[in-house]
């Protein structure tokens, strides 16, 4: 049964809600008018009946019918929630969308879980052999409630059944899976971690196996009682400590947050190595004034420090990035330094912007011009502040120019022909930076077909094969679709299934591309866009090999003809 959040969604229409407050006019398939957020005198406020989203994209603002009441009316959530419900007519269910009883029912199933995982550590010579090898000693494993799922096909399941618990039941916290008329285990032979909510309540489970197996991780899915875009793990722990220290230390894992604890940092958690979510941003400002983004040190981790910093900037919270040594993450950093490398790390944080310019330094080097275009895009969307406590670091180690003064003119200069450019741009370039590249209007037309039911399935095929895409901006939103629905296109409205896609920046940006447009697109557009952008990666691969001399022009016109029929890759 869909929660009160999903039923409220699914009833309220979005144009009618806002159109109490603001004068819109039909513009193709979505609705337009002046943004209520700012002095919009040219109407730049889009708002989508079918996505359930309103974007200004002049100011920014965005959001869906929760949003609105909660911007326009200076309400939390809750209160938007009650709000909309007493608009419908709907009675709230307790404890967010679950009745007390079905609740308790499932609380009782997991804490009986919890009870049969711990039982199964201490039978389990491996599980603990394995412990004992990452450091988790008996203390620690007790103040973590950590277990050991055994490798038995249905073991949970027929002590579940034995406790008297309904396997349906335990089948919908993500306990048990059905198989015709069998039950078995989600969770074997793996290390399991509770996670509790910041109310101390158990609503999931995570495991990890003991070697090298794969999928390393196994983690609970959304249930009536979990919803892993609003829990952080270690919230729980982290509360007393946080009544002296406004400090939060952000990691990706479970093992990154306990090495944390180990390590004296008592505020560190994680969002479970998923992408920052805004609803975890806000749960977090509303716990701290600062957080340290303490990822691992390889590029993807560092990639989504910078993200996560992007969106807890909006949060108004201090945000640091912590950099460790190239291979390490707080884990192996704890056992190789011990507690006072983990907190020098920390102590040692770097605003964002530092952190970026940094990476693109690692990345270009100071002699390539891409290096101070794309630093000069980074600088146009700082903070003023920020952007003149860096330009003259900047400006000392360039190579070209040997006096500090002129470099620091000249990419002043920079900065400001790219917010005149186009000042809402600069933003967005940076963000990507150094991919900074936008996306095309034949990429745009495949993620639009994707966004449309009749056109979805051709839209999903495309996404799959991110080769084809021309910008990294495509092709990162197609890699978050196919991993999103590896398996086949979801059906239904978009207001179903578009929360599933994640980080929640790409699943913006895919809204805004459907929001913004004007005229329905058709299917004899999406062939041609699709046809096009094959035949492009065709180019592009003939190209790459016939680079190598050792390719000869028959070997090449037969490649070519193989690519053109999608019979090699």
């Amino acid at each position: 049964m869909a929660d009160d959040r999903d039923l409220i969604k699914s009833r309220i229409d979005l144009v009618d809600l806002v159109g109490r407050e603001v004068e819109l006019k039909k513009s193709g398939k979505n609705w337009k008018g002046r943004c209520p957020f700012h002095d919009d005198s040219n109407p730049s406020f889009y708002v989508s009946s079918e996505m359930g989203h309103y974007q200004c994209f002049s100011c920014g603002e965005k959001g869906d019918v929760f949003t609105w009441v909660m911007k326009t009316q200076n309400v939390d959530f809750v209160d938007a929630l009650k709000i909309l419900a007493d608009q419908l007519g709907i009675k709230l269910k307790r404890r967010g969308g679950v009745e007390k009883s079905k609740r308790e029912t499932y609380q009782r199933a997991m804490d009986a879980a919890l009870a049969y995982f711990r039982s199964q550590l201490e039978l389990s010579a491996p599980a603990k052999s394995y412990c004992e090898r990452r450091g988790l000693d008996a203390d620690t494993l007790a103040a973590w409630e950590i277990g050991y799922a055994p490798d038995v096909g249905d073991a949970l399941a027929r002590h579940l059944k034995s406790e008297g618990f309904s396997l349906q039941d335990c089948r919908e916290v993500f306990l048990v899976e059905r198989s015709g008329q069998e039950f078995y285990d989600k969770f074997r032979g793996r290390l399991i971690f509770p996670i509790r909510d910041e109310r101390d309540r158990l609503v999931a489970f995570g495991g990890r196996t003991l070697g090298d197996g794969h999928p390393k991780y196994i983690n609970s899915s959304k249930t009536p009682i979990y919803d892993k875009g609003r829990v952080l793990y270690g919230l729980h722990k982290a509360r007393e400590a946080l009544k002296q220290s406004k400090t939060i230390v952000l990691v990706e894992g479970y093992t990154d947050t306990i090495a944390c604890h180990r390590a004296g940092l008592k505020t560190a958690i994680a969002n479970l190595g998923t992408a920052l979510t805004s609803d975890q941003a806000r749960l977090l400002a509303r716990w701290c004034e600062k957080v340290v983004v303490l990822y691992d040190s390889d590029e993807a981790g560092q990639k989504a420090a910078e993200r996560s910093a992007d969106i807890l900037k909006d949060t108004g919270v201090e945000v640091k990035i912590a950099v460790m040594n190239e291979g390490d993450d707080p884990d192996t950093l704890l056992n190789s330094g011990g507690a006072k490398a983990v907190q020098a790390v920390v102590d040692n944080g770097i605003k964002p912007l530092e952190h970026k310019v940094k990476r693109l330094e690692q990345l270009y080097g100071l002699d390539d011009p891409k290096y101070w275009s794309a630093v000069a895009a980074a600088l146009a969307s700082a903070d003023p502040r920020d952007r003149e406590e860096i330009i003259m670091p900047i400006a000392q180690r360039d190579p070209t120019i040997r006096d500090p003064e002129r470099s620091a003119s000249a990419l002043r200069e920079k900065v400001r022909k790219i917010k005149i450019a186009d000042p809402k741009a600069a933003k967005a370039t940076a963000q990507s930076a150094p991919e900074s590249d936008q996306i095309t209007g034949v990429e745009r037309a495949v993620f639009l077909g994707f966004m449309d039911e009749e056109m979805r399935k051709a839209g999903w095929s495309a996404c799959c094969d991110t080769e084809i895409f021309v910008t990294a901006a495509a092709a990162r939103l197609a890699e978050a679709i196919a991993s999103a629905w590896p398996n086949e296109a979801p059906s239904g409205q978009p207001t179903d299934w578009i929360e599933e896609l994640q980080p929640g920046e790409l699943r913006e940006q895919l809204l805004a591309l459907s929001v913004r447009q004007s005229t329905p697109l058709q299917e004899s557009e999406l062939a041609t866009a699709i046809e096009r952008l094959q035949a492009g990666k065709t180019r592009r691969k003939v190209a790459e090999m016939r680079q190598d001399s050792m390719t000869s022009d028959d070997d090449l016109m037969a490649i070519h003809g193989m690519l053109k029929q999608g019979k090699t890759e």
